[in-house]
């Protein structure tokens, strides 16, 4: 890291000058956080730092992102570093660290990044060695490099004659518009233990080729007819093909199409190996649900009977490649009423030993143009043949105030109590946990001062 070190010294030291302050905006963060759970407890304190230099003439930028750990270590981890330079209008070329997403997922590249842009259609040619995220499922490598393409919304519009008005015949109109992504990517030196398919040795090389497909048809109605219509169809689909394995890495299609003026139906099929990690307090009581390969048919209803209200009904079946089938129900409702925000989900599943049914209930409140506060509760019950029955509750409270536009403080506290019964008798307790934690951010834009 010594060499990062040294790059970013000359950088900061050119970049502070009066010329340049001009151009500089950024956020320095330091975030603190204290936790209790089954494998002890820990505290950390980390500050995090942002920063985006340009150019007066537009053409070249620098970008920096880093964390630091106050207490514990004192590396600091770059994952962002990177000088982009314009080539011409429509060309330019990142050189140095930099986070990339693509079709194989979420992770950081120590290399280039070349695109051209003309309209709305973009292509990009990368290469590089791949680095992993904490928490996301990408594998590592001695190299991975590859081409993409980008086709954006390019419309047309079609017209259908209403020949059931009793009055003159109304037209009505529907634009179009689609997009495609396509992908070419090769990677050397996998690591089996974070690729999603992939059980050969360590020195696996991957080839993978990629389509992401998007549609969506909306219905142009006159402006007195939109009022709470659902009447627009969106259709999603993705694959990703291991060329070196012969075997497609990831399959989904999802579609969503008008049933009535206020109710919309929805199918989906997904086939993955892995998902991005629980990033919310909601989002880690389904963790379980998605545990190695697994194929899942969906099929939804959605009904939004009044502005700033709207309700689903999901239909779900899983097969796994390792473990158990299943099925679920889910029933998920949104309101808003009075500034406060409700959002509630309501699960059933049924994993053939093993039963689960889960309630989500969260809301929220503006107190303030600048302060919001958030409670969110979990409550799910596990009954398995071969285990005790296990009751799991959670509370999380959140506060966000900003009492200056270029300031925003953040706290939280979450705590999660889990407990196992065989009959009328407790078995154990020991796995509560709490989390405590704030951010305190501070951000500044001197180009606009």
């Amino acid at each position: 890291m010594n060499y990062f070190r040294l790059i970013v010294l000359l950088l900061a030291s050119a970049l502070y000058t009066p010329f340049a302050m001009a151009n500089w905006t950024g956020s320095l963060e330091t975030l603190g956080q204290a936790t209790s759970e089954i494998r002890g407890e820990e505290s950390e304190l980390i500050l995090w730092g942002n920063s985006l230099y340009v150019s007066d003439n537009r053409e070249t930028q620098f970008h920096l992102l880093f964390n630091q750990q106050v207490w514990d270590s004192t590396e600091t981890e770059f994952y962002q570093l990177y000088i982009n330079q314009h080539l011409s209008k429509s060309e330019s070329l990142s050189v140095g660290r930099f986070q990339k997403t693509d079709f194989s997922g979420f992770y950081i590249i120590d290399g280039f990044l070349y695109s051209r842009a003309q309209d709305k259609n973009k292509f990009y040619a990368y290469a590089g060695k791949p680095k992993r995220l904490e928490g996301f499922l990408v594998s590592e490598g001695d190299l991975i490099m590859g081409v993409e393409g980008f086709v954006a919304e390019k419309r047309f519009e079609i017209s259908r004659a209403n020949a059931d008005s009793t009055k003159a015949p109304i037209s009505n109109h529907y634009t179009v518009s689609h997009s495609h992504r396509v992908g070419m990517q090769y990677q050397k030196g996998a690591s089996p233990a974070q690729s999603s398919l992939s059980t050969a040795s360590p020195t696996k090389s991957l080839s993978r080729v990629a389509l992401v497909s998007r549609a969506l048809i909306k219905d142009d109605r006159p402006p007195a007819r939109v009022r709470y219509t659902q009447d627009d169809i969106e259709i999603n689909g993705e694959v990703n093909y291991l060329i070196s394995d012969n075997e497609i890495e990831k399959f989904s299609f999802d579609g969503m199409f008008p049933l009535t003026a206020k109710a919309q139906v929805g199918i989906g099929l997904n086939h993955y190996a892995y998902l991005e990690p629980a990033v919310d307090f909601k989002s880690q009581f389904y963790k379980f649900l998605n545990q190695g390969n697994q194929t899942e048919y969906l099929a939804s209803m959605y009904f939004y009977p009044r502005r700033y209200e709207r309700h689903s009904l999901d239909f779900r079946f899983v097969e796994r490649e390792i473990g158990e089938e299943g099925k679920g129900l889910a029933f998920n409702s949104f309101l808003y009423r009075g500034g406060v925000s409700f959002e509630s989900r309501l699960e059933l599943l049924d994993f053939m030993r093993q039963d689960h049914v889960g309630l989500y209930v969260g809301a929220k409140h503006s107190t303030g143009p600048f302060s919001e506060v958030a409670i969110n509760t979990v409550f799910r019950v596990q009954q398995s043949q071969l285990r005790a029955t296990t009751q799991t509750y959670g509370v999380e409270l959140r506060w966000d105030w900003k009492p200056h536009r270029t300031w925003l403080l953040y706290c939280s506290g979450e705590f999660i109590n889990q407990e196992q019964y065989d009959g009328d008798y407790s078995l154990s307790f020991p796995d509560d946990e709490y989390r405590v934690s704030f951010s305190l951010s501070k951000n500044w834009d001197t180009a606009n001062k």
